[in-house]
């Protein structure tokens, strides 16, 4: 079947296929109809509007997440996670909601564009008090979320997370002598925290798929 030569572009002047070919001992040009195979053989990219979304969260996500971790922010004042990937996060999760059809990757963008512009409040916050000791922790904090964020992101689970900040690291149901001694709250929430980290790869409020149960490893040790 003879290819159609009416729509080909002008022909270039580039060593793999055009005149250059001849000028610099590398062959024959391509004829039209050789040009013509070649050129209907290619295929135009098709934007994905929600595809861009999802790549653009996640870039932002792990900008956050290395910028929180790596003592950037903490140690060299770097403002960049105030003052410009949480503003993607919030703009990309914003432009995500309307063109989701999964219902909840949608109500996942319904979830993440507010929670990003009170984390960028809560940021601006915590750094002009000039405490570094509230610094760590906030970053600490914002490094496991957006890991876990982004995480979900990957997974495709859109799994609407329980925010590190907000979270009290401590079991469901304190026992007497748990809620009456605040030291002992104190030394649980620390423990969990870390083996949530170091059992579930990030922080969590479900314990099936650790390697670990965090609760019941720190009150044991607590207890003794």
């Amino acid at each position: 079947m003879a290819e159609d030569l009416s729509n080909l572009p002008p022909r270039g002047t580039g060593l793999r296929t055009g005149t250059a070919r001849v000028e610099r001992g590398r062959g024959e040009p391509l004829t039209d109809e050789e040009r013509a195979v070649r050129h209907s053989g290619r295929k135009e990219k098709v934007f994905d509007g929600l595809e861009y979304t999802r790549k653009r969260l996640k870039r932002a996500l792990l900008s956050i997440q290395d910028h929180a971790s790596d003592g950037s922010a903490l140690e060299h004042d770097c403002g960049c996670i105030q003052e410009k990937h949480l503003l993607a996060v919030m703009d990309t999760a914003s432009e995500g909601v309307p063109i989701a059809e999964d219902v909840k990757e949608k109500q996942f963008y319904q979830w993440l564009a507010p929670w990003a512009d009170a984390t960028l409040d809560h940021v601006w916050e915590v750094t002009l008090m000039n405490d570094k000791e509230k610094e760590e922790t906030m970053y600490r904090d914002l490094a496991d979320d957006t890991r876990e964020l982004r995480l979900e992101i990957e997974h495709g689970s859109f799994d609407i997370p329980n925010p590190a900040r907000k979270r009290a690291y401590l079991p469901h149901g304190l026992t007497v002598f748990e809620k009456e001694d605040p030291e002992i709250r104190s030394l649980l929430s620390r423990c969990i925290r870390k083996l949530e980290v170091k059992c579930c790869g990030g922080p969590t409020s479900d314990y099936s798929k650790c390697s670990c149960n965090p609760v019941a490893v720190c009150r044991a040790s607590v207890e003794r």
